[in-house]
Order: C-alpha cells, then sequence, then structure tokens
C-alpha cells in the first residue's frame, strides 16, 4: 500500500505516466485496472484510511510498497471522479 501525501512523494511516478501514458479502466468506485509498460494489466484500489488516501497495486513495485505510475494513474481518474461524487 502507498501513501498518497503529497505531490513530492509521488513525483516520479507520476512523470512515468504522463510519458507512458496507460489506459486505465475504472471497474468500480476505488477500483481500477492499469495497464503497464508491457502491455499487462495490473489491479489498483484507492481508499482512504483515516483521513490518508492510500493506493494499492498488485505490480512487484507496489508489493513493496513503493510509488509505481499505475498507481499514479490510477489515482488521478480516482480523483476526477471523486470530485464529480
Amino acid at each position: 500500500m502507498i501513501e498518497l501525501r503529497n505531490e513530492q512523494q509521488l513525483a516520479k511516478a507520476i512523470e512515468r505516466a504522463k510519458e507512458i501514458k496507460p489506459r486505465v479502466k475504472f471497474i468500480t468506485f476505488g477500483q481500477y485496472s492499469v495497464q503497464g509498460s508491457t502491455g499487462s494489466f495490473y489491479s489498483v484500489t484507492c481508499f482512504k484510511r483515516n483521513g490518508i488516501r492510500i493506493a494499492d497495486c498488485d505490480c512487484v513495485a507496489g508489493m513493496r510498497n513503493k510509488p509505481c505510475f499505475h498507481a499514479a494513474a490510477a489515482a488521478g481518474l480516482h480523483s476526477g471522479i471523486a470530485s464529480m461524487r
């Protein structure tokens, strides 16, 4: 799980997501499928715990609790959807 506290923490992941432009598929609110750089898809869950935004990705980096571009891309979509609710 990756705590999404600030943009500096995610800067590298955000830049990589901007470069790769992964496809993010909405499953349900908080559940997303994000295409990786090799074409495989990863599951990302976005939620809040005790007021802290969390993203959980099943990629190798995500399983090591490191910010990944899959989580950054899904968090962008999640924030947009959340603002419309």
